[in-house]
């Protein structure tokens, strides 16, 4: 059996929607012929769909191989309790404060909270401030259990149409207002967005890419989209602003 040119996670997911259905390029690959970068999977229509990798390898060890799943019942009913507790004393801050001083804890209080702190996160993970999520390693409970879970969530959350066509999908929604904004011989239309893309698609995956004035005028003029979408997101009309653009900061 060849390996295959595509990261696991791409294959996993792959594999995940077409039994539910989904049609697929299976000759295309993140890699062109020109070793371009491209986007990670292309539909049999056209379209393309990145994925997200950061979690699509994780193998979880067997639950059953954790310390905690070989504790008597009894043991672990007694660090559940206490997990509970120290869960509801953190959500309720029920911890000594200090007097006069607004939501100051004693050194008693803290002493107990960094206590509760390290007691949860050796049950369900450590918490990671950045990313807002727990750790399914090195835990009791991990609140993720299969990798199969993270792929399915991951696709949810970012199956949508590529950049390209999200770009284009603006452009052309927004292309009485680039007009009316753009005075310019500048030429934008789907070639030099794809120029855009590419190049973006460069910088990401390899760190460096060749800059050129299309694509730093492409760049610039729209802008405009990112304007639009967003007074229209909150509530404005399109006439109201099409009105706005005479007011133009680009010339």
């Amino acid at each position: 059996m060849k390996p295959s040119k595509r990261k696991q996670g791409e294959d996993e997911a792959l594999q995940i929607l077409k039994t539910k259905g989904i049609e697929f390029n299976e000759e295309h690959f993140d890699k062109g012929q020109a070793g371009h970068s491209l986007p990670d999977l292309q539909y049999a229509d056209g379209r393309y769909l990145e994925v997200t990798h950061t979690l699509h390898d994780n193998k979880l060890s067997d639950p059953l191989s954790r310390k905690f799943s070989h504790f008597p019942t009894n043991k672990q009913n007694e660090i559940i309790n206490g997990v509970t507790e120290a869960l509801t004393r953190i959500r309720n801050r029920d911890y000594p404060t200090e007097s006069g001083i607004m939501g100051a804890l004693t050194e008693e209080g803290l002493e107990q909270f960094s206590r509760d702190k390290e007691l949860v996160d050796q049950h369900f993970g450590k918490y990671d401030e950045l990313t807002g999520k727990r750790s399914e390693f090195k835990c009791n409970m991990p609140i993720v259990e299969h990798s199969s879970d993270n792929i399915l969530r991951e696709i949810k959350e970012n199956w949508s149409l590529s950049l390209r066509d999200r770009i284009i999908y603006l452009y052309q929604r927004y292309s009485e207002e680039i007009l009316l904004v753009n005075e310019s011989t500048v030429v934008i239309n789907e070639s030099t967005i794809q120029e855009l893309v590419r190049y973006r698609n460069a910088v990401t995956h390899r760190g460096f890419a060749a800059l050129n004035t299309p694509i730093i005028e492409t760049a610039f003029y729209l802008q405009v989209i990112v304007y639009c979408s967003v007074l229209e997101r909150i509530g404005m009309t399109r006439e109201a602003i099409k009105a706005l653009c005479p007011y133009r900061l680009f010339k």
